[in-house]
């Protein structure tokens, strides 16, 4: 089911229950505003977001706090009030009625960091000196208020301090330098959130008979650039790019993993 269908609400109700949690926000009525929220940590720029008050096609425009966010619509009543959010959309093809589930085709899963800092990404974005806002990254999504962010012109414990939109985030230390394009590394991505892991160098040693190739039943490693009685030679791999993986948090419901 990891395949990012479109699930009717009605269909699964406690996968929907499971994937699309509630909590509680505060409106005020002509603004597009929510605060008082317990987290913000599962929510990403164009997630929608449902509940009384709130507009039909409403989503977040940008995540203010970890306990604030701004809608693409205003809303229509003031108070306090429960909020269904969608961390996988409404799935492919989806509407208002479906929720969506992980799309992990291709992808390997790895364990949510939960701030052990072993999860850790490169972004590519775009520095101002003596600007707060990093500008023209590829995704915004996956990232949190309060995450580590460091590189090239970026003061040492900086964090995000807002996500601006999808493409954009704001960073608690101006950047020292002026660049087009800068690599840097963030520290413990979101749960759900896609990315792209990098294998470090390593050896494939080949097996042969001995250490001289000679077919006499012993079985030794061949040393890195030897050649075995079998033609082929053992060489020192590169880095492996680009291994496309999702964090995951395992939840059983329905009587199914997902």
């Amino acid at each position: 089911m990891r395949d990012g269908s479109a699930i009717g609400r009605t269909v699964e109700p406690l996968l929907f229950a499971a994937l699309c949690p509630t909590r509680s926000g505060t409106l005020t009525g002509g603004q597009a505003t929510v605060t008082g929220l317990s987290t913000t940590l599962d929510m990403w720029v164009g997630m929608p977001v449902e509940g009384d008050g709130i507009p039909d096609g409403t989503t977040v425009s940008s995540i203010t706090s970890t306990t604030a966010i701004m809608l693409s619509a205003a809303a229509m009543v003031s108070g306090e009030q429960v909020l269904t959010i969608f961390p996988f959309g409404y799935g492919y093809g989806g509407s208002a009625t479906t929720f969506g589930v992980p799309d992990d085709r291709g992808l390997h899963t790895r364990g949510y960091d939960s701030g052990r800092g072993y999860e850790k990404s490169t972004l590519t974005a775009k520095t101002t000196n003596a600007s707060n806002v990093l500008t023209g990254i590829a995704s915004t999504r996956g990232l949190w208020v309060g995450i580590p962010v460091s590189g090239a012109g970026i003061p040492a414990n900086t964090t995000i301090t807002k996500i601006n939109s999808a493409t954009s985030v704001t960073i608690s230390a101006a950047a020292t330098a002026t660049a087009a394009s800068v690599a840097l590394r963030v520290t413990g991505r979101q749960l759900g959130a896609e990315g792209t892991d990098e294998i470090k160098a390593h050896n494939h040693a080949q097996r042969r008979d001995d250490a001289t190739g000679a077919a006499d039943g012993t079985d030794t490693a061949d040393a890195v650039g030897g050649t075995s009685e079998y033609g082929f030679t053992s060489t020192t791999g590169g880095p492996e790019n680009n291994v496309k993986r999702r964090i995951v948090l395992p939840i059983i419901a329905t009587g199914r993993a997902v």
